[in-house]
């Protein structure tokens, strides 16, 4: 519970963010941050979003990058998709939208890291890549 009473505190710190740099009230930014964070993927966008003229794709590309700048520097911790599935649990809790596959296969296989470094391979350190020392 803690976790996501520290996720309420960092939406509102979001809306807040986005209602004074839009010039927009609250409830109009909520929604604008609804929209970035949504992704078509809940229950609700996919049966009712068009009755209550819900449409995520009417972001500007001006409006999505200041809200995902804000997320990221929001939700740190946490990669872009795991933070908007963070956001939405809190906007829309009766409507969640499936939490993003773990990727602790690519951490293995070195492929992503929290950062989005390169993990070194094991092979990376093959022997055969070193040169062996010359015994003559």
């Amino acid at each position: 519970m803690k976790n996501l009473e520290v996720d309420r505190n960092k939406v509102d710190a979001i809306i807040n963010y986005v209602s004074k740099s839009e010039g927009i009230s609250w409830s109009e930014a909520r929604t604008l941050l609804h929209k970035y964070v949504c992704g078509g993927k809940c229950n609700w966008y996919k049966t009712k979003s068009k009755e209550a003229h819900f449409d995520r794709l009417d972001l500007t590309e001006k409006q999505k990058k200041l809200i995902e700048e804000k997320v990221k520097q929001a939700m740190k911790d946490s990669e872009i998709e795991e933070a908007k599935w963070r956001i939405h649990r809190i906007l829309c809790p009766g409507h969640p939208r499936p939490r993003p596959q773990n990727r602790c296969k690519e951490i293995i296989k070195g492929v992503f890291h929290k950062r989005h470094e390169k993990i070194p391979m094991i092979s990376d350190f093959s022997p055969f890549k070193v040169p062996f020392p010359n015994v003559n």
